[in-house]
């Protein structure tokens, strides 16, 4: 299956939302997280047919497709 790249900017967290965001991303995407040079940003893969929903990435988080 084709896997659709994003990005994730975490920036504007609080420490535990923060840490239990990563802890769904590491268990729930394809290969975890790739953080950026900044680690206020880190880059996931989904597989196609996966439901982005089911991360509950918070709505303050900027999500962006790159793939």
């Amino acid at each position: 299956m084709p896997l659709h790249e994003y990005r994730v900017d975490l920036s504007s967290l609080s420490a535990d939302e923060r840490a239990s965001l990563l802890s769904r991303l590491e268990e729930l995407t394809y290969n975890g997280v790739h953080w950026n040079d900044s680690f206020q940003s880190c880059v996931f893969f989904i597989e196609d047919g996966d439901n982005i929903d089911n991360l509950k990435i918070p709505s303050a988080c900027r999500l962006t497709r790159l793939s």
